[in-house]
């Protein structure tokens, strides 16, 4: 139970990290909610979507998707291996997200 808990908060830090990177790229403060509205509800499944019928479905790139990750949880349908796969989502996602959102805020004019 202490290992679904700890890596479904560690998905949804980093959907909180993915939002608030997003939110220092763009300054303006109704695209942010609009971006971050329409990634929610459907951009990320369809680009993930779109990533698997480009490569005739080899790779399942739905299976690396954080929202799907984070649906595995809410269903409780979560196996052995989706353990390790969402953790590793996880942490690539809030890495990656940290980092662009570290370096869009050295890059703009707030001091």
């Amino acid at each position: 139970m202490f290992k679904t808990l700890g890596i479904e908060m560690l998905l949804y830090a980093s959907v909180t990290s993915l939002f608030l990177m997003l939110s220092m790229i763009v300054k303006n403060l109704g695209g942010v909610i609009a971006i971050n509205i329409i990634y929610a509800v459907m951009a990320e499944r369809l680009i993930f979507t779109l990533l698997q019928y480009a490569v005739k479905s080899k790779i399942k790139f739905t299976e690396y998707s954080l929202l799907n990750n984070i649906a595995f949880y809410a269903a409780d349908t979560a196996t052995g291996s989706d353990y390790l796969r969402s953790a590793i989502v996880g942490l690539v996602v809030l890495a990656g997200t940290t980092l662009l959102g570290i370096w869009a805020f050295t890059k703009s004019d707030i001091k």
